[in-house]
């Protein structure tokens, strides 16, 4: 804040500086057309070049942060005037300036030394020499001088317009199909003489976003002076791709570990108050028996849990679908609810309120119970889970909702797992009833029980907002600010289990136990291992549970992977604004500029489809893309297409499909990959060549998939394989 106030008092003197010649600053101005001449309804730009001695420095044209428009020096602006014959497109620019950012003002800028270079687009109207005019103003400025002046001049060039012909121009674009607002905004009109044989390159795409502010495309441009001719459309009708032999490793390790989780939660439910007192009360039962009779009801029992659990889970899928579940999975609304319901379940077990189902289904239940026989040890164990609804529910729901994010079987294998685990040590003490007699008893230690779980799920439940947080692109919930949520949550979990911290509804603590104890120690370094994350560490073990690290405000360890950002791609990436490729690394957002890029560069296509929301492909770029050899594979030898199935950034072309308006970047990258990839899970990742034979016929872009896609994997080993074979197939298609 110094420094700003700093740098108005200067401005104030250096406006009041009116001795200071401008003469000394500027030493010479030039302003000419590119190209000297073109056809009527070419698009054509003036060059204005700016130098200037000693330390004197001129801001560029544009401002990057929204938050900066009521601060900052007086930006370079150019007013045409004089121009018969022309129409201005668009603003004025910053051509090949660095962006950099502004300690006082807190801003990213462009700013020239030494030489200004700036571009205004035109598009030719009429036939004749057309001599154009215009005023350019700016401020500019010398800090060894401590001054700023306004300057303004008037500046004149010409070009002459020719006859049409035939479309030969850089950029060419119809006036019958593209207008220009007053504010420099290109709106397309309702037009149905598009020129299909024309093509617009990514280069040349991006020219006009950058100069015109466009929201909406109906362009059309010669690709003779390109060497790419991937043509610009709105769609993928002209996309063709082979595909090769998939593998079935896809989500093995992620079902895996899901019912391993699921399996301990189920066991861990046992030591709730809802479910512990009830143990010994059902294995009496059993024990009641002879021994053969006691087991095979124990056994009935133990699958009765299962089925009702599964049974849930069966009926999630059947109402979510595969398909649904993986909208579900971004959707703002059903993580909200979640978010809700963990934060709702969290309170509970904290003792604000208790969750009870209705008397009535519980006494039911327990009527069929009486009956006896296998109906009634089914409804025994109906029984129990209705009673044991409070404790039991908030468990069992987290695996659901987490299972259902994108699977069909995932509910259902969730919830399998979890009964498995509530239901075999009921089981297993039927058989052993005498180990009963080691189980602790019943008291305080339930309740603390209780409160931690509450504490889990108040953690876990941010998991879901700060999914919506990045769909939507809110920018609320970034890593820092959910890492120090968890920091105090787990710190007052510790500062509970050491008994520093007690609710009102927990007896007195005489002494801390060697289980509390040990847990309070494992809390503690937990909680420390947080800490460096506040800073930028990676975090890897939990980077499917934390927001993408490019969230961060602050981060130290942005310099490690600098030397990729030194690896320059074909041109600034479409939509680069709202989503990002981690580590560094550069890559493109946009199928067809990606395939311009590939093209162009000669180099294989990398396809990643992922999304916000995607834990596991948080795990991947965390643990296997950060890995050196990974990352150089990627940025030396790949053009990168990050496909973002859950984005809802508006894209500039949208089309229709199958009946359904395609607006979205999430949207057309699920068409891309479902349509041409066959999947829907994500992570997915593809290795892609165009095959220039066959492209060359039927006016179709086909591409060639060169290796079996790749999809979840922790292994470095094997994605470097998957990587170098993908190279090498494709160079020796291309020998």
């Amino acid at each position: 804040m110094k420094k700003f106030f700093t740098w108005i008092i200067l401005s104030l003197i250096g406006l009041n500086a009116t001795a200071q010649k401008l003469n000394e600053v500027s030493t010479n101005w030039t302003t000419h057309f590119e190209p000297k001449e073109a056809q009527i309804g070419d698009t054509v730009k003036l060059v204005i070049t700016f130098e200037m001695i000693d330390s004197w420095y001129v801001y560029g044209s544009e401002r990057f942060s929204k938050e900066c428009l009521e601060m900052g020096p007086s930006l370079t602006k150019f007013t045409p005037e004089s121009i018969a014959g022309l129409k201005p497109l668009g603003k004025l620019t910053s051509s090949k300036a660095k962006k950099k950012y502004s300690d006082i003002f807190m801003c990213d800028y462009t700013k020239y030394a030494h030489k200004a270079l700036f571009e205004q687009y035109y598009i030719i109207q009429k036939e004749g020499v057309h001599p154009s005019e215009g005023t350019i103003n700016c401020q500019i400025c010398s800090d060894e001088k401590h001054i700023c002046l306004d300057f303004s001049k008037k500046l004149s060039a010409s070009i002459t317009g020719l006859k049409r012909i035939k479309k030969t121009s850089i950029i060419s674009i119809p006036e019958n199909q593209v207008e220009v607002s007053k504010n420099g905004d290109i709106n397309k009109k309702a037009t149905t003489d598009l020129e299909p044989e024309n093509t617009i390159c990514c280069d040349s795409l991006q020219k006009i976003i950058a100069n015109t502010q466009v929201k909406e495309l109906s362009l059309v441009a010669s690709a003779e002076l390109k060497k790419c001719d991937i043509p610009r459309r709105a769609g993928f009708d002209d996309i063709k791709v082979n595909l090769v032999k998939k593998t079935d490793s896809e989500k093995k390790q992620s079902f895996l570990l899901l019912m391993i989780l699921a399996f301990a939660g189920g066991l861990l439910t046992l030591i709730t108050p809802c479910v512990f007192p009830l143990i010994p009360m059902t294995v009496s039962y059993f024990t009641k028996s002879d021994k053969g009779s006691g087991v095979y009801k124990a056994i009935i029992y133990g699958l009765s849990i299962i089925a009702i659990y599964v049974s849930f889970g069966l009926i999630t899928s059947i109402l979510l679908g595969e398909n649904a579940a993986n909208i579900i999975a971004a959707h703002w609304l059903p993580n909200i609810i979640f978010f809700a319901i963990f934060m709702v379940f969290a309170f509970s077990f904290l003792g604000a309120f208790e969750i009870t189902l209705p008397n009535s289904w519980v006494n039911s239940a327990d009527k069929q119970a009486d009956k006896g026989g296998f109906v009634g040890i089914f409804f025994m164990a109906f029984t129990l889970v209705l009673v044991s609804f409070s404790c039991t529910g908030p468990i069992a729901s987290s695996f659901l909702i987490g299972a259902a994010n994108g699977n069909f079987l995932g509910p259902i294998l969730g919830m399998l797992a979890y009964s498995f685990g509530l239901a075999l040590p009921f089981v297993l003490f039927s058989f052993f009833p005498s180990v009963l007699n080691k189980l602790p008893k019943s008291g305080g230690w339930l309740n603390s029980v209780k409160v931690v779980f509450g504490l889990l799920e108040f953690a876990f439940a941010f998991k879901f907002l700060s999914q919506v947080d990045l769909v939507q692109g809110w920018g609320l919930l970034d890593r820092d600010v959910y890492l120090s949520i968890w920091i105090a949550t787990f710190g007052v979990m510790f500062l509970y289990l050491i008994g520093k911290i007690k609710f009102s509804h927990d007896s007195e603590l005489k002494g801390i136990g060697v289980f509390r104890g040990v847990l309070a120690i494992v809390v503690l370094s937990f909680t420390i291992y947080l800490i460096p994350g506040m800073w930028g560490a990676p975090l890897k073990p939990l980077a499917g549970l934390l927001p993408p690290i490019h969230t961060q405000d602050f981060n130290l360890s942005e310099s490690s992977s600098s030397r990729y950002a030194e690896v320059e791609i074909c041109e600034t990436p479409l939509y680069g604004e709202k989503v990002h490729l981690p580590h560094g690394l550069k890559g493109f957002f946009d199928v067809r500029q990606a395939l311009c890029c590939a093209k162009s560069q000669g180099k294989p296509l990398f396809v990643d489809f992922t999304g916000h929301t995607c834990s596991n492909c948080r795990e991947v770029e965390a643990k296997v893309w950060s890995d050196p050899k990974v990352l150089k594979l990627l940025n030396e030898n790949y053009v990168i297409l990050s496909l973002y199935g859950d984005d809802e950034t508006k894209i500039i072309e949208p089309y229709t499909k199958n009946g359904n308006q395609i607006t979205t970047l999430g949207e057309q990258s699920t068409d891309f990959v479902t349509t041409f990839l066959k999947a829907n899970g994500k992570p997915t990742y593809s290795v892609m060549g165009i095959n220039e034979i066959q492209s060359s016929k039927d006016n179709l872009i086909v591409l060639d998939e060169l290796v079996p896609q790749q999809h979840y994997t922790s292994d470095v080993d094997e994605y470097v394989k998957f990587l170098e074979s993908g190279i090498t197939v494709f160079n020796d298609a291309n020998k």
